[in-house]
């Protein structure tokens, strides 16, 4: 799992330090309590950082667009100035794009930026699984009162005075 958070801390470094959230990625599970309570903080920063990186990306490809589109204007105005002879195709003026320099630049920062938004996606997935195991944890561990008191005429008075504590509750908040 320490492999995971370094290939996330190299792609989404720049932008947080994915191994501050690392920590939180395990369930204490004699703390459940305040696991749940941290849970949504935790899982609202790992959106947040997705939905930064989707940002940027959008930005980075729009900034492509715009570098394609003034290059492709520079070619068809002046075609000789890049290398392109004779009749101006469509073709000749895609080509003299994905050759130029700063086209190449500009894409690689998109795929930077897509790498990033890759990254920060499983990011949120490993807090959403996170919070699925929470669930399961919390599931057990409320199955595990009923798992000591054996059913029937054999339950101490205790167990069976809090289960019918319980189900008053649940009645009076189902009223409300």
């Amino acid at each position: 799992m320490d492999s995971a958070y370094d290939l996330l801390n190299q792609v989404l470094g720049e932008r947080i330090a994915v191994s501050d959230l690392k920590p939180h990625a395990s369930i204490d599970v004699c703390d459940l309590a305040n696991e749940c309570a941290r849970q949504p903080h935790i899982f609202a920063l790992a959106c947040r950082i997705y939905v930064d990186a989707r940002d940027q990306l959008r930005r980075d490809e729009a900034q492509l667009h715009l570098i394609r589109a003034e290059i492709a204007s520079a070619i068809r105005s002046n075609p000789e100035q890049f290398g392109i002879g004779g009749k101006l195709t469509v073709d000749a003026v895609n080509c003299a794009l994905d050759q130029h320099e700063d086209v190449k630049a500009a894409s690689e920062i998109v795929r930077v930026s897509q790498k990033q938004v890759d990254a920060a996606r499983v990011l949120v997935d490993i807090f959403d699984q996170k919070r699925s195991m929470l669930n399961n944890e919390v599931a057990l561990f409320s199955a595990q009162y009923y798992g000591t008191n054996p059913p029937g005429t054999n339950r101490t008075s205790e167990a069976q005075k809090t289960e019918e504590e319980i189900a008053q509750l649940r009645k009076e908040n189902s009223k409300g």
